[in-house]
């Protein structure tokens, strides 16, 4: 499974009166100007400018993204029960089994302190990832018949073919760092249909999907601090 790496465009909104002068952060390979026919600037390595603003401003630029992907992602063939490579499902007749990994490789190690179950402080040095959710999509044509996913939204897509929907929450203990999911049908003349990863980093405290599960999570760290000693010696330290 091929990716591409995607052009990254940077969008700074300026409201307000006065002057201001602002370095973007941006991947400067390729570096191209959306608003105007002139070089942006670039100074240590960054997208530099100086704007005049009498109310509000906007400024766009496009580059070529440089850096490591936050993801990867794989993908598995296989055909009446065989692993195959991809393009050996082109042209073919059977019983076609995908299987996607997504994995969330922006783990950093952070020192993390937890209560241990006795009553104690513990300090331990963790792999901690940034936070991500995400989709996988991906539409089957029409001769991919009988398909089955426990994961996948499902639904047609209106020329006889089927869209299936992934979602992933990519970071613990609400997700996991790593996702795997997939697809059965039953093909023929069979092609490998495309599939596109969109995902983007979260707050989970702020973002109104996960608050719930962390205020949650918080308040079982709460009650299993206060337990008492005996059954704090029983219990496993998750918080």
């Amino acid at each position: 499974m091929a990716c591409r790496t995607p052009g990254s465009t940077s969008r700074l909104a300026f409201t307000g009166h006065g002057k201001a002068t602002v370095a973007d952060p941006v991947s400067t390979k390729g570096l191209r100007n959306l608003d105007g026919f002139g070089t942006p600037t670039v100074q240590d390595g960054r997208l530099t400018t100086t704007v005049d603003v009498d109310g509000a401003k906007r400024l766009r630029t496009v580059s070529d993204f440089d850096k490591q992907l936050p993801l990867t992602v794989s993908a598995i063939y296989l055909l009446d029960g065989e692993q195959v490579l991809p393009k050996d499902v082109v042209g073919r007749t059977g019983d076609l089994e995908v299987r996607y990994t997504v994995r969330n490789v922006t783990a950093k190690p952070q020192s993390v302190a937890y209560d241990d179950g006795t009553g104690k402080r513990v300090t331990k040095e963790v792999p901690v990832v940034i936070p991500m959710v995400g989709s996988l999509t991906t539409t089957l044509p029409a001769q991919f018949t009988d398909v089955a996913s426990p994961q996948a939204s499902v639904a047609g897509d209106g020329r006889g073919g089927t869209s299936l929907t992934f979602t992933m929450t990519l970071f613990g203990p609400i997700g996991a760092p790593e996702a795997s999911f997939g697809y059965t049908a039953r093909i023929r003349d069979g092609v490998v249909p495309a599939a596109t990863v969109s995902a983007l980093p979260v707050s989970p405290l702020d973002s109104p999907s996960f608050k719930g599960g962390a205020a949650s999570l918080q308040v079982g760290c709460g009650h299993r601090r206060r337990a008492s000693p005996a059954a704090r010696a029983r219990s496993t330290p998750t918080c």
